[in-house]
């Protein structure tokens, strides 16, 4: 419980958070259903925050950011991509907001 206060106090003091590293949304509209690999896809935009698999072969990554400056919007970033089992891609999603 100390350590959540601690960390409470530690962002109000600096007045900015991030969770994830930043990537630019953008780039994933270059990439091509069928043809894209993953690991092309991880060359172009860096590692993925997570990946996890979906059955029959089907793996998904997804890249998210979010990042929180005292006195502006809290921003989010997010990409998800789907990979069959040779690798890839299937479909990407991709969102941004404010709020």
């Amino acid at each position: 419980m100390k350590s959540i206060f601690m960390s409470i106090a530690v962002v109000l003091m600096v007045g900015c958070a991030s969770y994830g590293s930043d990537f630019d949304v953008n780039k994933f509209t270059g990439f091509k259903d069928g043809v894209t690999t993953k690991s092309e896809m991880i060359r172009a935009v860096g590692s993925p925050s997570s990946q996890s698999n979906l059955g029959n072969g089907r793996t998904a990554a997804t890249w998210q950011f979010v990042s929180k400056t005292l006195g502006s919007d809290a921003k989010s970033k997010i990409a998800t991509a789907v990979f069959d089992s040779q690798d890839r891609l299937v479909r990407v999603t991709t969102s941004e907001s404010k709020y």
